[in-house]
């Protein structure tokens, strides 16, 4: 078996491209199973809860 080593930044940058990619296929899977909320209702409810912290205040 093949060993090799890499810095701890180069680590770094491999498991964040990794963990980039995963979130990418995770999205494209929520995306085909209709797991998605338009645009348009994302700045509802971002309107609503922006109102509501006002009115906790």
């Amino acid at each position: 078996m093949a060993r090799f080593h890499v810095c701890s930044a180069e680590f770094d940058r491999l498991t964040e491209r990794a963990r980039f990619l995963s979130a990418i296929d995770e999205g494209l899977e929520d995306e085909s199973e209709g797991r998605v909320v338009s645009h348009e209702e994302v700045i509802v409810e971002m309107k609503r809860r922006a109102a509501n912290r006002r009115t906790a205040q």
